[in-house]
């Protein structure tokens, strides 16, 4: 941080809520590129905003590149259909998804 010229808030300066959203921020600029900010966007249900330098929940948030907002059904990805003809104890689909 010393190298890139970043100052660090003393650690005694940070409440619960927002030292996670520091590291979360962190996260975020250092994994940008590595395919890795999904996972965490899935995981935690927060989508980092560039315009306000936060975190939007999930649900709701508009992609700027799209136009569209994320649904519930972002969260989880479809069952492939030969997967469930193969195990029918994978049934029912995954919700937003057709059978």
């Amino acid at each position: 941080r010393d190298r890139a010229k970043l100052t660090t808030p003393a650690l005694g300066t940070y409440t619960q809520a927002t030292f996670r959203e520091a590291v979360w921020r962190e996260r975020w600029h250092e994994l940008a590129y590595e395919q890795i900010t999904w996972f965490d966007m899935v995981r935690l249900r927060k989508v980092y905003n560039d315009k306000t330098n936060g975190f939007d929940n999930f649900v709701g948030h508009v992609n700027p590149s799209s136009n569209q907002a994320l649904q519930e059904k972002h969260l989880l990805l479809p069952l492939g259909k030969q997967e469930m003809l193969n195990n029918p104890n994978l049934k029912p689909q995954n919700p937003g998804y057709p059978n």
